[in-house]
């Protein structure tokens, strides 16, 4: 096991990689689309399933919520 300045530096290596991805990720389609997304204030409600017309359901059997439509719900514009 790394102590002292070896475990500070494999860790900081590994945070650096793991920006390195992520901002990778974010010059592809999905990464684009996820920013104007978040831009326009939709990201963390559609992840966190609080957009109006949606409710998070508990399934016992999985272990997990789902995020349902309601009769309420409505759609969105997307680019085909």
């Amino acid at each position: 096991m790394a102590t002292g300045w070896a475990s500070g530096d494999a860790s900081g290596y590994r945070q650096a990689i793991a920006a390195n991805a992520a901002a990778s990720w974010a010059s592809t389609p999905s990464g684009q689309l996820a920013l104007e997304m978040d831009k326009a204030g939709l990201l963390q409600p559609l992840g966190h399933c609080r957009l109006p017309g949606y409710e998070a359901k508990y399934d016992p059997k999985v272990k997990r919520s789902f995020c349902y439509p309601t009769q309420n719900a409505s759609g969105w514009a997307v680019t085909p």
